[in-house]
């Protein structure tokens, strides 16, 4: 699954790398505001269902049920889909107006609604993987993702296409929505698309889990973008672009959290006692030496990358890419550690954390951006990272220690 994910992720790496060292710094500020507005829609949409599925399906021992289960998670990520689809030239014109009012990004802004849209019915098909922990094909359906991305942007560079525009579509439009075509078609098959008869109380239990997780996944990216939308009223597109260059870089840690995520949740979601999950979050500990290793052996790699192709045209960028690179990177581990609220069926601890981390990451951006630029932002967003993860370890612990606080 790690390789699976790399392989996906090298292609928006070097798709950003390659928009980043065509188009100006300005253009590649917009690009990136574009970009995280996209997984934010994404996130909203998404509804937590993810997650909320997979805790279900591995808490649930009757067949027929875990099909319903299935099947109403596909039910509920199709008709979000399509609701923001339906509403996706509004929020593109709106959004474009709240953010940037002065440079109009609605284009821009549409198909990354369409885009989260898409990308919404992708998770759905890698959620029914995961909670079934069928990781061959999890892995299998994110390396045909990955490559109908690959050839979808080797095509549009290949024929000239330079718009930042239609790289976007490309990547986060065009294969996810192949994918979901490919899967609902096999779903159908092997489950049926619809329930013969539509559980309510199921499909409420789904989004009240869910409700706290997709809180989570606004909030958590949201502590990395917030200073970016900060950046491009105070300083200016080509700031947020030198900040946008650096979260380009710690995306790169995406693949691992995604493989730990799919790999672990399911895992941990369906421990029977405390002290399964006190010995997972020794063993987990115990990695601890082995990561910050990697960690400065990831930061010194990308920093000499960074000086070769960037160095010259994005100034700060050096100091701005390592300190968000090794805030996600810790990030990371703090998620392992962290994932334990599933077992204690409490995503509202995530959510909370999730929220402090986003409001000392503003407050941090609007002190620090408008003197220190991209890397005042990149200060504020690790602080804030940093703190709600080990803050949110610590409530787990005590919880743990004591279950009446549960």
């Amino acid at each position: 699954m790690v390789g699976a994910n790399i392989a996906n992720n090298a292609v928006t790496f070097l798709t950003t790398t390659v928009i980043a060292i065509l188009v100006s710094t300005e253009e590649f500020g917009i690009y990136s505001v574009a970009v995280n507005v996209t997984m934010i829609a994404f996130a909203i949409s998404e509804a937590g269902l993810s997650l909320s599925v997979v805790r279900h399906y591995s808490q649930e021992t009757d067949e027929t049920k875990k099909r319903e289960i299935l099947q109403a998670g596909v039910l509920l990520r199709s008709t979000l889909s399509f609701f923001l689809a339906m509403i996706a030239l509004p929020m593109g014109l709106g959004l474009s107006y709240a953010i940037s009012a002065s440079h109009p990004i609605s284009r821009e802004l549409t198909i990354g609604m369409f885009s989260a849209a898409a990308l919404g019915l992708w998770a759905s098909a890698r959620s029914t993987k995961q909670a079934t922990q069928n990781y061959k094909a999890y892995a299998g359906l994110t390396v045909l993702y990955g490559l109908i991305r690959f050839c979808v942007i080797t095509v549009l560079y290949v024929t000239g296409v330079r718009d930042a525009i239609f790289f976007l579509g490309g990547l986060y439009l065009i294969s996810p929505l192949l994918i979901a075509f490919w899967f609902y078609f096999t779903f159908n098959r092997q489950y049926g698309l619809w329930p013969a008869a539509i559980n309510r109380n199921l499909l409420k239990s789904l989004l009240s889990y869910g409700r706290w997780v997709v809180v989570s996944y606004v909030l958590s990216p949201l502590c990395y973008t917030l200073p970016l939308f900060i950046l491009m009223p105070l300083r200016g597109a080509d700031v947020a672009g030198v900040y946008g260059v650096g979260l380009m870089f710690s995306a790169i840690v995406g693949p691992l959290s995604d493989a730990l995520g799919a790999f672990v949740v399911p895992k941990v979601a369906a421990y029977s006692n405390s002290k399964e999950v006190h010995a997972y979050i020794l063993r987990a500990i115990g990695f601890l030496g082995y990561f910050l290793t990697a960690l400065a052996l990831a930061v010194i790699a990308c920093s000499i990358v960074f000086q070769i192709l960037f160095a010259a045209k994005y100034h700060h960028g050096l100091i701005t890419m390592q300190i968000l690179l090794a805030a996600n990177l810790l990030a990371s581990y703090g998620g392992m550690l962290n994932c334990v609220t599933h077992y204690l069926g409490m995503p509202y601890l995530n959510a909370l954390a999730n929220l402090g981390k986003v409001i000392i990451a503003g407050a941090g951006s609007w002190v620090l951006a408008p003197e220190l630029g991209a890397p005042g932002g990149a200060v504020a967003a690790a602080s804030a990272t940093i703190l709600g993860e080990a803050c949110l370890f610590i409530i787990i612990r005590r919880r743990l220690a004591n279950p009446s606080l549960s």
